[in-house]
């Protein structure tokens, strides 16, 4: 059996420069949307005492929650980029998916929290005393701050990055829904609008909560990559010349951007710079299917 060969060193090394590149500026901007989180999150909970507005106090429930999520993402930005050792093999991608579910229970605990609080509040029959101007004014602070956060991360360097940026822009859609309410509170005098609005953002959190979830769950139990069919990659290497049988064939992500393959084969061919050839190949498939870090042994 020929030894294993893993991912051509010129194509590792270009791949380990990008993907640091991208670390780096994203890293950034997922910092500078976090420090604009955190000041919004403050008065995002300041106006919900003013206004008495269940669904500001759900917001600012939601934007600590969010707040975590961005230090999570920006922690484990920094982590996932360390070089492989003798602990950690694969080296240090994994660790992003220690911050989706950190956050998704931060966001589930926080969720479930503000619908008890909502519904003890429509049980009671007395009018809350809202201060719909006051609501208006969070409500246009929220868009504005939120799409500022937006634009620091619009880019999307990597996936990290475009999930944090999708977050950031449902939050300024969720915003927009409070500034309509508001305003149609600022007209016609409906109590259960603010609570119920409450209880729709927290289920729409939760809905992105248990969806981040099931994807976290698919990486954990070493699933084929998202986009790439196996059975097609397989029948591709089964189809070149030199190739008897495909022995095995295993495809998995360490991450969201980082997918990795291991390709046994039984070959008939006996010339060295046809088999070096044949690996050269089977190289090339999977590289152009999108998997980062692989090995190929050809019997």
């Amino acid at each position: 059996m020929e030894p294993h060969n893993h991912c051509p060193k010129e194509y590792k090394d270009n791949f380990l420069d990008v993907l640091a590149h991208h670390h780096h500026h994203a890293s950034t901007n997922i910092l500078v949307a976090l420090i604009i989180n955190v000041l919004f999150t403050v008065a995002v909970f300041v106006g919900g005492y003013y206004t008495n507005s269940s669904a500001i106090f759900s917001e600012g429930v939601h934007n600590l929650g969010c707040t975590l999520s961005l230090f999570l993402a920006w922690v484990f930005e920094k982590v996932s980029t360390r070089a492989a050792n003798d602990r950690y093999t694969f080296g240090y991608y994994r660790y992003s998916l220690c911050g989706t579910l950190l956050n998704g229970l931060v966001l589930t605990a926080g969720s479930i929290m503000v619908i008890i609080h909502t519904l003890g509040i429509m049980e009671h029959e007395h009018e809350q005393n809202l201060s719909v101007d006051g609501m208006l004014f969070v409500a246009v602070g929220g868009i504005l701050f939120k799409f500022l956060a937006v634009m620091t991360t619009r880019h999307g360097h990597d996936s990290n990055e475009r999930l944090v940026n999708l977050h950031l822009m449902s939050d300024a859609f969720g915003w927009m829904a409070l500034l309509v309410a508001s305003a149609v509170l600022k007209f016609v005098d409906i109590q259960w609008l603010d609570p119920a609005l409450s209880i729709l953002i927290a289920v729409y959190v939760l809905i992105g909560v248990f969806k981040n979830f099931y994807d976290s769950i698919i990486m954990v139990m070493e699933a084929t990559p998202h986009g790439v069919c196996s059975l097609e990659v397989g029948e591709n290497i089964k189809n070149m010349d030199g190739v008897e049988d495909l022995v095995k064939l295993r495809l998995w992500s360490l991450s969201e951007h980082v997918a990795c393959g291991m390709v046994v084969v039984k070959s008939n061919l006996k010339n060295e710079q046809d088999i070096a050839n044949l690996r050269s190949r089977i190289a090339l498939l999977l590289q152009n299917n999108n998997i980062a870090d692989f090995a190929i042994e050809i019997d």
